[in-house]
């Protein structure tokens, strides 16, 4: 998954990437991007690492535009309680942010898949089935029940994972009656090379979903898995107050 935050008005791009270091589960490419990216006294300071895991997978970064106090919060894969009641402080601490959670996965096939067509085929949504920390891991479900939804301040989640299901977007109330909007891009089967921008309109109260493909250098429309052009490119209603809904 690569995803990019873009503030438009500005006339500049104000970009984190998300979500890259828990995308690799294997310890070795771990230590690879840790390498590539600085030391983990660096990672650390400069991205806000829990220490929870010891690889950075679990980390935040804050970040302000147009006047607007942002947190993105990273989550690993299935994260376990105690990653929970850390992102649960985190969220907590800068409850007065406009906040953004990525994980590994979220959106994909519902129920787990028994064979390779279920992939393409079983209902999606948000997933009660999970394939990291064994026992100890959380479900996408139970992660939204135990955390996520109880922040009034959380507006987006973003995830991947799920190449066949390739992209989807569903919206759903916090305990608080804060609209959230998840969406799941991962095109590395579909259409390798495409990217997702998000365009942020604070004036317009509006966020603006953009699919690129870096190869072809068009906007995408369609994939063999996903030919609906709206499921790639649309533009989400929101308010950039942390705590207020605009009839989202």
């Amino acid at each position: 998954m690569a995803t990019y935050l873009m503030e438009s008005q500005l006339g500049i791009m104000t970009w984190k990437q998300m979500a890259i270091l828990h995308c690799f589960r294997n310890t070795s490419l771990h230590l690879v991007i840790r390498t590539l990216i600085g030391m983990e006294d660096i990672l650390r300071k400069k991205m806000g690492a829990s220490g929870i895991s010891g690889n950075n997978a679990n980390s935040y970064q804050l970040f302000s535009a147009k006047g607007i106090d942002f947190i993105i919060l990273h989550l690993e894969c299935n994260a376990p309680d105690n990653v929970l009641s850390w992102a649960d402080n985190i969220l907590d601490k800068y409850k007065d942010r406009f906040a953004i959670v990525t994980t590994h996965m979220f959106l994909g096939p519902r129920e787990k898949p028994k064979i390779s067509g279920d992939y393409y085929n079983l209902p999606k949504g948000i997933m009660v089935w999970g394939k990291c920390h064994g026992a100890n891991g959380n479900t996408s479900g139970q992660i939204c029940d135990k955390c996520l939804r109880k922040h009034p301040n959380l507006r987006i989640i973003i995830c991947g994972d799920q190449s066949r299901s390739n992209a989807l977007y569903t919206r759903f109330y916090g305990d608080n009656g804060n609209a959230v909007h998840a969406m799941l891009n991962d095109y590395s089967i579909s259409q390798n090379g495409a990217i997702r921008i998000l365009r942020f309109f604070p004036t317009k109260n509006e966020i603006q979903v953009i699919t690129y493909d870096t190869v072809d250098k068009t906007i995408l429309n369609k994939t063999n898995i996903v030919d609906e052009p709206e499921e790639h490119n649309f533009r989400i209603p929101i308010s950039f107050l942390p705590n207020k809904n605009m009839n989202e």
